[in-house]
């Protein structure tokens, strides 16, 4: 399959260490480094789950840099603090008139498109609404914007406090699903209780959730069969230390 990754993109980098002891100048844990783990977070790290199914894959994504930095507990695995680095707004975006990967979406060049957007500016609203009312093709999309009705001809995932926000603008979608967490997804009145996990760490379990639906949909064309799919994908990823995309080893 050829997929079509778009969307904010970041490193994901973990720093972890052991704290014995507060600070004598305030009171606040110290930390000592005991290992770091970098990968790719966002959109790139949805590529990276794609990359469990086919390895023909394209993210299109910022030329900024954008870094999360997690200080976590090595013991507990408890995150102390999370430190970002990005700019104001990502000025690079994604033109959906003359940009010559997205004319490629359109005519159906690829098998699936995905879309991930973390409302940093790479996916602008007006260029999303051009792009994804020309294409013939369902788009997948995971999208913090408190505006959704830019997605058209979409399914567009959700959590539930992105639901709460831009949950009455998805008119123009073609279908919403509801991410719970721990309690699995919701689409439309049916609720897919996903399967016990031991919780680790949630880090990019979301955009697991996006991949693997779209990837399992674009096949069968089955919501519900899709749901439980991704539901058992995202439950691999939370049950692993930082952010961790799925391998082919996992679906088997």
């Amino acid at each position: 399959m050829k997929v079509l990754v778009i969307g904010d993109s970041c490193t994901d980098r973990f720093i972890y260490g052991t704290y014995d002891r507060l600070s004598p100048e305030a009171p606040v844990p110290v930390l000592k480094h005991t290992s770091t783990r970098e990968m790719p977070g966002m959109a790139g790290n949805v590529a990276e789950n794609v990359k469990a199914f086919t390895a023909d894959v394209l993210l299109q994504t910022q030329t900024e840099h954008v870094e999360k930095i997690r200080y976590v507990d090595s013991k507990s695995n408890q995150h102390v603090l999370r430190f970002d680095i990005e700019p104001d707004r990502l000025g690079s975006g994604f033109n959906a008139n003359n940009n010559p990967i997205a004319l490629k979406a359109v005519r159906s060049e690829f098998d699936v498109v995905i879309i991930s957007d973390y409302n940093k500016g790479f996916v602008d609203f007006e260029q999303s609404l051009r792009f994804t009312e020309k294409m013939q093709q369902v788009v997948y999309v995971d999208s913090k914007k408190p505006d959704i009705s830019c997605f058209k001809n979409s399914i567009v995932k959700l959590n539930e406090k992105e639901f709460e926000i831009a949950g009455s603008t998805y008119s123009g979608c073609s279908d919403v699903i509801v991410t719970l967490g721990a309690a699995g997804a919701v689409h439309g009145t049916d609720h897919f209780r996903s399967e016990p996990a031991e919780v680790f760490d949630v880090s990019g379990a979301g955009d697991t959730f996006l991949a693997s639906f779209a990837i399992f949909h674009s096949i069968t064309k089955d919501v519900a069969a899709s749901i439980k799919f991704a539901n058992k994908c995202a439950g691999i990823a939370v049950e692993r230390k930082g952010t961790y995309p799925i391998s082919s080893e996992d679906i088997k």
